[in-house]
């Protein structure tokens, strides 16, 4: 089968449907009622904090307003982060501070869009890896038209806002994308207006660079593509994937939770401490499932193959394979 990259899963994932009963499948919640008259549906977590959670225009999003500031969480594709950062500050301040959660250009390519007057905090290994993506989101902005959905309110203005972005990426250099301050030490703190985030790292999961954003007193936590509520996860060796990493970093990320807690995941609708449990289910019987056929005897090729019960009724299927062969590496790896 031809080799799934993070580009072809990003458009793959944007022409998927959400699952048809999300609201029947354990650990996921049904969204709050959402702002109208926007591009982008909006959910209202906790006052002053808003998610928008839509698998057609990258990772999910998450904004804090208080006390006259206003902190985005992830930036998503160069063609939506000017109605993002727009549509954020609707809910009470303009946007001066984003954090990506990882390097993936599904949560930063924005970054580029939005760096004038605006401070952008990720991990160091991230900023690293984010300087050397241009090509990428220079290609992505100009492509960014034909992701616009013209069905959509304000999609007139969100058309103009891309084409913007498309004619602006000519002159972006590597720096444009870069974060502005990169974070070394964990837990790191912030405050936004009244409200206190709390950052978390755990080591090597999804990638090398994945952040965890906590705010305490709202009992909210984004976890970035640590979490794929009901779906299948995209590995990327390239990135730091590890697999038993990226279990250990979940485990940490259940210690953070209750059972009243609103999880906000990379990609899939809302959950809870439940989806958090299922992504490590996952983790640990594909370790375990992958393990057992390497044992048998059996190739990356046949194992590739296969599936096991965990994985019934995911969606992003065309990540499945993907997933088993980078644990099959990482599984020989390690002896």
């Amino acid at each position: 089968m031809p080799t799934l990259n993070r580009r072809r899963f990003l458009e793959l994932c944007a022409a998927s449907a959400l699952l048809a009963n999300p609201a029947a499948a354990r650990g996921l919640r049904r969204l709050p009622a959402q702002a109208e008259g926007t591009y982008l549906p909006w959910a209202n977590l906790a006052p002053g904090v808003h998610a928008t959670i839509d698998q057609a225009l990258g990772g999910n999003s998450m904004v804090i307003t208080s006390a006259g500031q206003a902190l985005l969480v992830d930036t998503k594709f160069p063609a939506f982060a000017a109605a993002l950062a727009r549509e954020a500050s609707a809910f009470g301040a303009p946007v001066t501070r984003v954090i990506n959660t990882h390097h993936h250009a599904d949560h930063t390519g924005g970054n580029a869009v939005l760096n004038e007057g605006v401070e952008i905090i990720a991990h160091a290994a991230a900023a690293e890896r984010v300087r050397a993506q241009l090509d990428r989101y220079a290609g992505a902005a100009k492509g960014g038209l034909r992701q616009i959905d013209m069905a959509r309110p304000t999609a007139d203005q969100v058309l103009a806002e891309a084409q913007a972005a498309a004619e602006a990426s000519a002159a972006w250099t590597a720096e444009s994308a870069a974060p502005d301050t990169a974070i070394s030490t964990w837990p790191h703190e912030l405050t936004v207006g009244d409200e206190r985030v709390v950052l978390h790292h755990f080591g090597a999961g999804h990638t090398d660079n994945d952040l965890l954003v906590q705010l305490p007193g709202r009992n909210i936590l984004h976890t970035g593509d640590l979490c794929f509520n009901r779906l299948h996860p995209f590995f990327d060796p390239e990135g730091g994937a590890a697999c038993r990493g990226w279990s250990a970093a979940v485990a940490k990320a259940l210690e953070l939770c209750d059972e009243d807690t609103t999880v906000v995941p990379g990609h899939g609708a809302l959950t809870d401490r439940a989806g958090l449990q299922a992504q490590k289910h996952y983790l640990d019987a594909l370790w375990d499932h992958v393990a057992k056929e390497i044992r048998g005897g059996k190739t990356k090729e046949e194992v590739t193959a296969m599936t096991w019960d965990f994985m019934d009724g995911l969606g992003f299927e065309q990540a499945r394979a993907r997933a088993i062969g980078a644990v099959y590496d990482e599984v020989l790896a390690a002896g």
